[in-house]
């Protein structure tokens, strides 16, 4: 019996479609495998800074919701209750005098609260938020004079890198950068 002769075409179709083979499995598995380097999400602790430019002294309370935030209760001093849904990507929901003056924000019972920090007029907190796994929603409930003004929240589907609140006298601006994950 005689060995393959390594110039033949057979022999060289045979070990094409051996290497064509051995690639396609490897991308299947890396595709069932999951991401290169462990699962998509926080990596890290999320900096936030939380900044007062208003005329008035407000209390910025930052909780953390694991996951993404689809229901928030909103309850009015006349009794109305009202929700958000604030979903992925930043939102902001501001609770004006046309609105009515809201008393609470309740989130789910899955959440937990951070900190809360009175800022005067032109004070600023950096903090870092810390213990965070999967996707997490960041939430930010401005208030002042026993009534809340501001509902703002970040999330990314990849790494949040920052977030970023600032309360004005017309109302909060903020910001938030997300490093999205591509596998």
């Amino acid at each position: 019996m005689n060995a393959p002769n390594p110039d033949s075409a057979d022999y060289v179709s045979a070990r094409s479609l051996q290497t064509l083979g051995l690639g396609i499995l490897l991308v299947l598995a890396g595709c069932t495998a999951g991401p290169l380097g462990g699962p998509s999400g926080q990596e890290g602790p999320v900096p936030v800074a939380l900044n007062n430019s208003a005329n008035a002294t407000h209390t910025f309370e930052v909780s953390v919701v694991e996951g993404p935030l689809t229901d928030v209760t909103i309850r009015k001093g006349d009794g109305d209750v009202d929700s958000a849904s604030p979903g992925e990507g930043l939102s902001t929901y501001e609770f004006g005098p046309d609105y009515g003056t809201v008393t609470s924000v309740e989130l789910p019972e899955s959440s937990r609260l951070h900190g809360r920090y009175t800022l005067a007029p032109g004070e600023t907190r950096r903090s870092s938020v810390g213990n965070l796994f999967g996707n997490p929603t960041i939430v930010v409930v401005v208030s002042t004079d026993d009534r809340v003004v501001s509902l703002v929240t970040a999330n990314c589907g990849g790494d949040l890198v920052f977030f970023d609140v600032t309360m004005r006298y017309y109302g909060s601006d903020s910001a938030y950068n997300c490093r999205e994950s591509f596998f």
